[in-house]
């Protein structure tokens, strides 16, 4: 089995005061290197149980963040504050001004993210748990073996 790996290399447009954003803009290049990894048969074996272990640590965070997502979208605080924000945006017509307006919104949006725990520490700490779990199970230590 040939495995192949490729690093991306994305340009990132910054602002001023130094924050990464994720968005992309249009027509940003992307570069990908492919190289061409040989292994041997025993290594094939590492690499897709690895590689299994990954893709079900993502699934299983994955599908655990969607069920508090859409519990905490149910909910009547959050439709109101995204209501909120949405009329803001809408009425003013300077950028700026929205966003000065939306800001009491914006922190209300991060306490009923957080209350829910949509946060990135919380969703490590979960990823962390299922590592362990799987660390225990499926990956062999030598005693196991």
């Amino acid at each position: 089995m040939e495995h192949t790996f490729a690093l991306w290399y994305n340009i990132y447009k910054y602002r001023n005061v130094g924050e990464r954003v994720f968005a992309m803009a249009k027509g940003t290049p992307t570069y990908v290197l492919n190289l061409k990894l040989e292994t041997e048969p025993f290594q094939d074996h590492i690499f897709d149980k690895r590689f299994e272990i990954g893709r079900k640590l993502y699934n299983s965070v994955l599908n655990v963040a969607q069920k508090r997502y859409c519990e905490m979208v149910k909910t009547k605080s959050w439709r109101e504050n995204q209501k909120n924000i949405a009329d803001i945006y809408n009425s003013e017509k300077d950028h700026n001004k929205a966003e000065v307006l939306c800001r009491p919104y914006f922190k209300i949006r991060k306490d009923l993210l957080k209350k829910h725990g949509c946060t990135n520490t919380r969703f490590m700490k979960l990823l962390k748990l299922c590592s362990i779990t799987i660390r225990k199970t499926w990956i062999p230590t030598p005693a196991r073996r």
